[in-house]
């Protein structure tokens, strides 16, 4: 079976689950940390990926290093997994159930880069201006790139929009040389 055809199967039975306990919200946001929690941490991720750890070995550390941050469905989905050989899907895992959980809730998932981090009003504001334009909910994921000098980029999966000062340059250097 192919990985996307596995992550397919889990994050939707794992959405369908914390739908029918009124907890997919809950889920959602737990999977988002522990999405970002393995890109910060590749101590982390190998730990997750180690195929050397018995599962039940996996569990306490998962107990110690989640309990308090996430709900008690995320945890039995990680033990699931786990005990079931899926732990190395669980990044695809997260994608698909995050993809399923926005279209269900009519989200979109915006990656909003800026060269400075952006103030809660200034998200707010754009955030606004993005679910006018897309008529959906929006969820920003906020990065900040010093490389913008200035400016914003945000991208959906479908969009790319550059209000950067680098991609300014980058436009008016494209047209001086096509001239």
């Amino acid at each position: 079976m192919s990985d996307r055809r596995i992550a397919r199967r889990y994050a939707r039975a794992a959405y369908q689950t914390a739908t029918g306990q009124e907890q997919a919200v809950d889920v959602h946001r737990d999977f988002c940390f522990l999405r970002e929690s393995l890109k910060e941490s590749p101590e982390l991720t190998r730990y997750v990926l180690d195929p050397q750890v018995l599962p039940e070995e996996r569990q306490k550390a998962f107990e110690k290093l989640f309990k308090k941050r996430l709900s008690p469905l995320t945890l039995q989905f990680l033990y699931f997994f786990d005990r079931k050989g899926r732990l190395p899907f669980l990044p695809q895992i997260i994608e698909v159930f995050e993809k399923i959980y926005l279209d269900e809730r009519k989200g979109l998932n915006v990656r909003i880069s800026s060269a400075l981090p952006l103030t809660k009003p200034e998200v707010d504001d754009i955030c606004w201006r993005l679910s006018n334009k897309f008529q959906r909910d929006i969820i920003p994921q906020l990065n900040v790139d010093p490389g913008l000098t200035g400016g914003l980029v945000i991208q959906t999966d479908d969009y790319l929009i550059d209000l950067s000062v680098r991609g300014s340059l980058r436009r008016v250097k494209e047209q001086m040389l096509s001239k």
